[in-house]
């Protein structure tokens, strides 16, 4: 059953601007429910009435370099998707690709404007310069307030203050600090933090916490308190992918991780490791994927994803790729099994420093 009609001005206004504001924002601005603006979005398509866009995925060189252009100059990942008229996730993923091979050489934080000040202020390893004045202001006040409100007072960033109170506990160790904010000194060690902020953006946060041994809970705490949020992390590794990342790393075996294939105008695949000479390692779930071992009696879903994985594998063979399979039940619990296939995948491909 569809909705009531809108009046003319909505309408207007939803065929007018519908390239210009997402469905939530458009929402906001004519105080209506998003689920109306999405029911009426789509019958304006329906009616010709507003054009449905093509999924464009192939990058020209010019867009590539005004890509660059735009990101030299600190601008705003939502701004840059407006002006090329690309999506998020098409920017991230070229983000990535220009970083793998070197096409940039200078950092872009891919969150908002908001989070890029605190960003530039906290990931170098530098102290900017005290003065006695603001020191002591520290100082005085370092017993009363938190960190967050201590940035405030002295307008600098989080890493700033965290380096100067630490350097001062070495000079005084019986500097006293806000009760409050014990965990926030002590929980993380100079060395911790620093690993975090320079391997955050890597997505890998197993090979974080496993170096630093902490919980996933106070490792999203210590991102808060830097000012990122979760999705900070790109994009985020499985349990059977960090493994099967540990295994090449173990072998020396050069890989790019989450590499987009291109397989026509509109569609393009994501091999989880991408190899050398195009061959192609994927890690499968045992439950999404229907491993016969583990799984007996298949569901609709599962049998949908087993149609689509047996048309994938037939679409990267037709464009030359080799594609190995490991599966979760053999990543955990049949490990001789899977080195065993790595060297032998290693005997096709070569060593990282070949």
């Amino acid at each position: 059953m569809g909705y009531k009609p809108l009046t003319d001005e909505q309408n207007k206004f939803i065929i007018n601007n519908h390239k210009k504001y997402k469905y939530d924002e458009m929402a906001k601005i004519l105080e209506i429910s998003k689920s109306k603006i999405v029911y009426w979005s789509l019958e304006f398509k329906k009616q010709g009435l507003i054009e449905n866009k093509p999924r464009i995925r192939k990058w020209t060189i010019n867009e590539e370099k005004q890509f660059i252009e735009l990101m030299k100059q600190s601008m705003p990942i939502n701004e840059i998707s407006n002006i090329l008229h690309k999506d998020i996730h098409s920017l991230v993923s070229k983000i990535r690709y220009l970083r793998e091979h070197n096409l940039i050489n200078f950092s872009y934080s891919i969150y908002k404007k908001d989070y890029e000040k605190n960003f530039e202020q906290y990931k170098h390893t530098k102290l900017t310069n005290w003065t006695n004045n603001e020191i002591k202001l520290l100082l005085d006040n370092c017993k009363k307030l938190t960190l967050k409100r201590l940035c405030k007072l002295l307008n600098k960033g989080t890493w700033d203050i965290l380096c100067q109170i630490r350097n001062q506990l070495k000079i005084n160790p019986n500097l006293e600090l806000c009760h409050n904010c014990s965990s926030t000194y002590f929980d993380f060690t100079e060395e911790e933090d620093m690993f975090l902020l320079k391997h955050i953006v890597t997505g890998n946060k197993h090979f974080i916490l496993n170096t630093i041994h902490k919980n996933w809970k106070k490792m999203l705490n210590r991102m808060s308190l830097f000012g990122l949020k979760r999705e900070f992390i790109p994009n985020e590794i499985t349990d059977i992918e960090f493994l099967m990342q540990t295994l090449l790393e173990k072998y020396n075996i050069p890989y790019t991780f989450q590499k987009q294939i291109p397989y026509d105008d509109y569609h393009n695949y994501w091999a989880d490791f991408y190899l050398r000479e195009n061959i192609i390692i994927e890690t499968m779930g045992d439950y999404w994927h229907g491993n016969p071992i583990t799984q007996h009696n298949l569901n609709d879903n599962q049998k949908e994803k087993i149609k689509h994985d047996v048309k994938r594998h037939r679409n990267l063979s037709n464009l030359g790729y080799r594609i190995f399979y490991f599966w979760e039940y053999d990543l955990k619990n049949n490990m001789y099994d899977c080195e065993n296939k790595l060297q032998f995948i290693k005997t096709l491909v070569g060593d990282k420093y070949d």
